[in-house]
């Protein structure tokens, strides 16, 4: 912070640290009083995402993707990494693409959701607003 004239602390440092303070406190309320507020729940360490996470069951399977050219594995190992093994560049980009858009989905549909108000359907009746 800067100093005044006298070698003290100003009034625009204090104006800067009050107005701070407000912002802070307003996000606060609004990640605890708004549907809003469920999203930043789900990033809680012990609660959210990343604790849901640790219990998924990684699952095996065959798809057949429209536009590959020669078959590809892919690996998904305990963290959620991607392991791609491609012939070609072409058929590894296709397969990545396709595993970011599997994905992807689910936050796409969370944050439409979130936008209009309807959680509840996915998230239970207590995120009704």
């Amino acid at each position: 912070m800067g100093k005044g004239a006298g070698g003290g602390v100003g009034r625009r440092d204090h104006a800067v640290l009050a107005a701070s303070v407000v912002v802070l406190v307003l996000l606060l309320l609004t990640a605890y009083l708004t549907p809003i507020g469920v999203l930043f729940s789900a990033s809680n360490p012990y609660t959210g995402v990343y604790g849901y996470s640790l219990n998924a069951v990684l699952r095996s399977e065959t798809l057949h993707i429209k536009g590959l050219y020669r078959p590809v594995r892919v690996i998904v190992d305990r963290y959620g990494v991607y392991h791609i093994y491609a012939q070609d560049l072409h058929d590894l980009f296709l397969a990545f693409g396709f595993m970011q858009a599997e994905n992807r989905l689910f936050q796409l549909d969370l944050v439409r959701r979130a936008a209009i108000g309807n959680l509840s359907p996915i998230l239970g009746p207590s995120y009704r607003s």
